[in-house]
């Protein structure tokens, strides 16, 4: 398994994303064991509190569940 590991099999990856010919910015990538994936960081969609409301650890502890819920979740346009 550590034969596969090796930096040798990272760098391919490295070297495209920083040339000219990457026409993506902000993507971030795994690489390991010969496998390379797009990794997302996305975000729920949350709760939006009245701003009448003040935000309080109670209200956001009576709201978690939907703040934290996944189901519709949607990767960030950016990562910059």
């Amino acid at each position: 398994m550590a034969s596969a590991l090796k930096p040798e099999f990272i760098t391919p990856a490295v070297a495209y994303l920083c040339s000219e010919h990457c026409c993506t910015t902000g993507d971030i990538i795994s690489a390991g064991g010969r496998c390379y994936r797009k990794v997302q960081i996305v975000e729920s969609r949350g709760v939006k509190i009245d701003s009448e409301s003040e935000a309080t650890p109670e209200m956001i502890a009576t709201k978690f569940d939907s703040i934290t819920l996944m189901k519709g979740a949607r990767p960030f346009a950016s990562a910059q």
